[in-house]
């Protein structure tokens, strides 16, 4: 057996000790003897890239991907070792259009016969020790020393950062010609999840982050990988779950029917507490890699409690109108963005994009403007002029108190809480003096590149915290702040890779009961790059639909939902203990 990247050979039932991670912006990938480093012109051999719609412009990233070659035995990476790239495993079709190219180097085997007849596994993955999925003692563990009981579910599949999961008898999966491995550590640079063995003599792409980013962002490759997903993995995530372990085939692939995969960035909140079905069909959510913090009292939406004077917040909001229309009636202009961060206030563009989230935007969208008049009033005046025709009739109503409805209270939160999500409400030009203010500027001083960030770098929850925030500084005497309104925020969990969440308010038909946020570790001076969250989101409306057809089923998982409120209740009271005995 040969030496391959520093990792020397296989070993079986070892883990080398941990090393320090000397972590860069951006990596280079070293260029060993036999490799190539690949341009343009040679990727288009390669299916991977083939298919984008868009080309890698990967002269940009010099040295950010290399074809590699082992030899039989040779390991690849190995588990819990520090990771920053991703590899494709080359097809046979590849490597024969490849070495057809006469400017590229010849694959180091013999003849294209050899090539053509490659077997579909190239490589092994291993878990030694563990799970790649392996959960720190929690406070609730540490306090009481278990967790509290709950019904065993046969593991047959152990996550990891790879194709497919690895089967928990044998510790062992196998990995094909096609496939793409290493994602987590190349989009986070967490710990190799497994060990890969060469299995024969083959050729790896290696690449870096910069190269993923484009990957991820091209439509094609999405759709390519979550079709590899829902084929060679969906259906173990699901079994493993408690709520879907018995479902027959029939009847998981109803529930596939209604999958949708998608990739948020850290910070998104990807379902609220508060949310209710009464309002819309709420969705049931698989995490697909990443991790996922479960928390209470971090909702940011408003809600009636938190309006203190209806009638009071409507008339100010008419008056600030009134004094506009008092002037020179203004043109209808587009709503304004910035156009570089140097200036975050600068030109005019329509505003066509709020934030970056799994939720309906088509519903936030016809809540607001895509155009506003040329705002000539106070902040008070920018709230109002982004709410639709619908909305500024029922404030009207509210303001002169003239056959004004529940509905009209509801229509206006609605369209306040889409103003709370939509980024380009901060961006809005007559926002600048705004955030020109010591409180504000304090209150955002933690979030990326302060005021220069809203446009890219602010996440989905710290837009959404600002404008809650903004909304109730504008109408003090009528709008309820966050820390008046909710308790303090509690962490309640941390959901990885084959996780289920959602579910109970889907079952239950009753509001959610705590928010679901993408996470990832604060920045630091490492130069480290936030990690995306990939999920698996099930139609909700599937998901009844699945529930009414069984009543055996419905029955079952009401039971166990049951059961996961009160080893919830259960976990919010050992805490607030451990909390008054310190305090």
């Amino acid at each position: 057996m040969s030496e391959a990247t520093g990792n020397g050979s296989f070993s079986e039932g070892r883990l080398p000790e941990a090393k320090a991670i000397n972590i860069k912006t951006e990596i280079r990938l070293e260029e060993r003897p036999g490799d190539s480093v690949m341009d343009a012109g040679s990727l288009k051999a390669f299916s991977l890239f083939n298919r984008l719609r868009k080309p890698v412009p990967v002269e940009k990233y010099p040295g950010s991907i290399v074809l590699r070659r082992y030899r039989a035995g040779d390991v690849v990476c190995r588990q819990g070792e520090p990771g920053f790239s991703a590899f494709y495993v080359p097809t046979a079709e590849d490597l024969k259009r490849w070495t057809g190219n006469p400017a590229s180097p010849s694959v180091d085997l013999d003849g294209s016969q050899e090539i053509s007849s490659l077997p579909q596994q190239v490589l092994t993955a291993y878990i030694f020790q563990g799970t790649s999925t392996a959960r720190r003692r929690g406070f609730l563990r540490r306090l009481v020393g278990r967790s509290p009981k709950r019904k065993r579910v046969d593991i047959t599949e152990i996550p990891n950062d790879g194709p497919t999961d690895i089967d928990a008898e044998t510790r062992q999966a196998p990995i094909l010609e096609g496939d793409v491995f290493g994602e987590m550590s190349c989009m986070t640079f967490a710990p190799r999840s497994a060990t890969i063995v060469a299995k024969q003599d083959c050729r790896l792409m290696e690449f870096n982050r910069n190269i993923f980013d484009q990957l991820q962002k091209d439509e094609e490759y999405r759709k390519w990988n979550n079709a590899i997903y829902v084929e060679r993995v969906l259906n173990s995530h699901l079994r493993r779950l408690e709520l879907f372990s018995d479902l027959n085939p029939d009847q998981l692939e109803e529930l596939k029917s209604g999958v949708t995969l998608e990739v948020v960035e850290p910070g998104a909140l990807i379902c609220e507490e508060g949310e209710s079905p009464a309002d819309h069909a709420l969705d049931v959510f698989i995490v697909r890699s990443g991790v996922v913090q479960v928390a209470r009292n971090v909702s940011v939406s408003l809600k009636s409690k938190d309006i203190r004077d209806w009638k009071t917040l409507c008339q100010q909001m008419v008056a600030s109108a009134s004094a506009v229309q008092s002037a020179e009636k203004p043109e209808m202009g587009p709503a304004v963005v910035p156009g570089s961060p140097e200036n975050p206030f600068p030109g005019d563009r329509p505003a066509t994009k709020s934030s970056e989230l799994p939720i309906d935007e088509g519903l936030t969208n016809s809540l607001l403007r895509s155009r506003l008049p040329e705002v000539l009033g106070d902040h008070r005046h920018v709230v109002y002029a982004w709410l639709n025709d619908d909305i500024q009739q029922a404030i009207c109503r509210l303001a002169e108190d003239e056959n004004s409805t529940e509905e009209d209270r509801e229509l206006i939160l609605e369209g306040l809480n889409a103003l709370i999500r939509s980024r380009d409400y901060l961006l809005t030009l007559q926002m600048q003096p705004v955030f020109q203010r010591p409180e504000v500027l304090r209150r955002i001083s933690s979030f990326p590149n302060g005021v220069k960030g809203i446009k890219k770098d602010w996440s989905d929850m710290d837009v959404r915290t600002t404008a809650r925030f903004l909304i109730a500084d504008a109408f003090p005497d009528a709008v309820r702040s966050k820390e008046e309104s909710t308790a303090p925020p509690r962490v309640l969990a941390y959901l990885s890779r084959g996780d289920c969440f959602g579910e109970i308010a889907v079952v239950r038909k009753e509001p959610r009961g705590a928010s679901c946020i993408a996470y990832d570790h604060p920045p630091d001076s490492s130069g480290r790059r936030p990690g995306r969250v990939e999920l698996v989101r099930i139609s909700g409306k599937v998901f009844e639909k699945l529930m009414e057809d069984s009543h055996e089923l419905r029955s079952r998982v009401l039971k166990l939902a049951g059961e996961r409120i009160q080893r919830d209740a259960s976990t919010t009271e050992a805490t607030a203990g451990a909390a008054a005995m310190t305090a």
